[in-house]
């Protein structure tokens, strides 16, 4: 019964993930048509208060992965993306929301709950400082307030420099420019010009794409609720002096499934209130998507939590890892192996060694 539970559950992710996928490449189509083009995709500029010219992009997270790590498995890596831009482009980590005064720097935190219940039972909160000629900050990293790294011992990679890797104790650190890991074929989803997957001409809409990276190397024992209990829920989120800007969990979930001012209203909420306050929103979403259960995956969807087995080394649907190709799992398994794949490969050369993300363009 549990067996047959469990498939069930993981095969309406997938098809909401799949439904929401069609969803955003139609958003990411109107949104170009209707202006300047930005980027949609995963949680990338997600919400109207997070858009130039009033948003902040130094707030807007773009995408967040968890995952064991590669040279110890006793550790977990959890990985913060903001700054979204161009080739060549170089942006600060944040220090206030531009055009407002007075105001706080930004706060990027990692989220666990390791108890189930939507809830955070450990912050992993990092903060910067001022930025420096070169674009380097010192950065300090608690744990539900208690000090892991200092801001004498942080410091953020420098515009075009080698990765400079922060390491105190059993806690690596890492923050700079990095490659955007997240990668499809826009224009196959949407069929334009009789586009087609694996036709031939498929192109990866976010190859050289920059985006900030936030990246932490710590054991999981500072995650979980204990060695029998491996499991836990993470969710990345932004705040500017008390104000929560933007939250995340899993992909495309703010993007696609709610609208208009609902986005921010959605990032400035808390997992735990999700059912209550979108599920009528999400199930009525669904429905006109033309999902088969619009109940069931909704219940899946909410809370917008991004579940990983700190104890397994599998990727998707386990946490998220940065290869992991979410549409080909999407469309292979919606379609038992009718479609493989949209035949788009990551631009990013990976690296075996902490942080892991690829070189900026």
């Amino acid at each position: 019964m549990r067996t047959t539970v469990l498939v069930n559950r993981r095969m309406l992710l997938i098809a909401a993930f799949a439904v929401a996928a069609g969803a955003l490449a139609l958003t990411a189509f109107l949104v170009q048509k209707a202006g300047p083009p930005v980027a949609h995709a995963a949680d990338h500029l997600d919400a109207p208060g997070l858009m130039p010219p009033g948003g902040s992009v130094q707030s807007d997270i773009t995408d967040l992965y968890a995952f064991q790590s590669r040279s110890n498995s006793a550790d977990s890596v959890l990985v913060l993306n903001v700054n979204t831009g161009p080739a060549g482009s170089n942006f600060t980590f944040g220090r206030g929301i531009p055009g407002v005064g007075n105001t706080k720097g930004v706060l990027y935190n990692f989220n666990i709950d390791n108890n189930g219940d939507a809830v955070t039972d450990v912050n992993l909160r990092v903060r910067f400082g001022q930025p420096a000629a070169d674009g380097s900050q010192q950065f300090e990293v608690r744990r539900n307030g208690k000090l892991l790294i200092s801001m004498d011992q942080g410091l953020s990679t420098a515009f075009g420099a080698a990765s400079n890797v922060v390491t105190v104790g059993d806690v690596k650190a890492f923050a700079g420019r990095r490659d955007d890991p997240f990668f499809f074929d826009l224009a196959a989803f949407l069929g334009l010009n009789g586009r087609s997957f694996c036709d031939g001409q498929q192109t990866d809409f976010f190859a050289g794409r920059n985006v900030s990276s936030i990246v932490l190397e710590l054991p999981s024992s500072m995650l979980t609720a204990g060695s029998a209990h491996p499991k836990i829920g993470v969710w990345a989120s932004t705040n500017a002096d008390r104000t929560q800007i933007d939250r995340m969990g899993r992909p495309a979930i703010n993007t696609v499934f709610n609208h208009g001012n609902e986005k921010n209203r959605f990032n400035g909420g808390d997992p735990v209130n999700d059912w209550r306050d979108f599920g009528a929103s999400f199930v009525s979403t669904l429905t006109a998507l033309g999902a088969a259960d619009p109940n069931g995956l909704a219940h899946v969807l909410l809370p917008d939590i991004l579940t990983y087995d700190t104890s397994s080394s599998a990727g998707f649907l386990n946490g998220r890892q940065l290869p992991d190709d979410v549409i080909d799992a999407e469309l292979n398994l919606i379609t038992n192996g009718k479609i493989t794949g949209d035949c788009v490969a990551n631009d990013s050369t990976f690296s075996n060694t902490f942080p892991y993300l690829g070189s900026p363009n």
